[in-house]
Parts: structure tokens; sequence; C-alpha cells
């Protein structure tokens, strides 16, 4: 990082998180102008004003670049002072899990995902390692981040054939009714 003192982004807030994501991912290449606030708020599932407090702390760890028309353009990452922390073993597996049960049609888009406490409990993990695997699948544009009081909701749009809905045990909280996806195919 050319001598560069960075940091872990331990404290920055989810939509801080899900940018970086995005950035370091190249889904805002260095260079590209990031679309307005508001754009920004609606792709990204949150409010405006969260999004205005993510890009302006991104900005101080120069991740942004702030032009004199105010808008952000993403600068390049050797002049970035913070960088995403490796996630645990735990949550890249929950992220890996999540991910290809939403990919198979186990959890359609527009539906939520049970609770944050109904996933830890049923895969056995920390509550921080299945957070950190919804911020990552959020930040690869899967998932909309939960709002207060609310589960996460799947935005994943899967091929026009359907998804493999290929059987296996998807994860479901103790005494839950196991249920079979829904695919055009029946499945098969």
């Amino acid at each position: 990082m050319n001598g560069r003192t960075t940091r872990a982004a331990t404290g920055l807030t989810d939509t801080a998180h899900i940018i970086l994501t995005r950035c370091t991912q190249g889904l805002y290449p260095a260079g590209s102008m990031l679309a307005r606030a508001a754009d920004l708020a609606a792709e990204l599932h949150v409010p405006e004003v969260a999004v205005n407090s993510a890009l302006s702390s991104m900005a101080g760890f120069v991740v942004l670049e702030r032009t004199p028309t105010h808008r952000y353009r993403v600068a390049e990452q050797h002049l970035w002072r913070v960088h995403l922390p490796r996630p645990s073993l735990s949550a890249r597996i929950a992220a890996e899990q999540i991910k290809r049960e939403i990919q198979d049609g186990w959890h359609p888009t527009g539906r939520e995902l049970p609770s944050l406490s109904a996933i830890s409990n049923a895969m056995g993990m920390s509550a921080d390692d299945v957070k950190r695997a919804l911020r990552d699948l959020a930040g690869e544009g899967l998932i909309a981040l939960p709002q207060p009081g609310r589960p996460a909701v799947v935005l994943y749009e899967g091929p026009e054939d359907g998804a493999s809905c290929a059987p296996h045990l998807a994860y479901r909280a103790p005494g839950a009714r196991f249920e079979e996806p829904s695919c055009p195919d029946g499945g098969r």
C-alpha cells in the first residue's frame, strides 16, 4: 500500500461496508463516478441519510474523492486508508451457504430471509459471523440488508430458466417445517 497506514474497516456502518465491498470487488471501479445519493439509496435499499453518512466517512478514508460538483469518485486503491478485514471462516461458510440457497431458489426474490438469530441458531454460528455474511452478500447485490426489526430481503433474480433447485439441507430454525422450493419444472 505504498507505505500508507491502513486500518481495518471494522467501525464502518453497514452501508459504508457495502459500498467498500463493491469498490473492492470492482463493481464500482477506481475512477468511476458514483451515482447520486438518492440513486445509491434506492440501489442499496437503505435510507438516503445512511448513504450520505457512508459517503462522507469513506471520503475521510480516501476511498472516495469529492468532486467540485459535489459528487463522489472512487479513488485509486493504493490511496485508500482503510481495507475490508478478512471474514472469519465461519462468516465465509455462512455466506456461501446462504448464497447457494438463494441461487438454488430456496429463498425467492422479494422474500425475507429468516431472522439473524434464526440463521445463526440453525447454522450453529455466532450472530456476528452471520451478520458479516449478510453484509458481504448485500455487497454482492444478492440481498438488501435488514432494516431495524426486519430480516434481510432477497434481491437476486435467477436465470430465466429457473434456479437449479437441487435438493439439499437448507438451514432452518429447530422445529420449523421443511419446504421444497417452488421450481418452474417441479424441481427436477
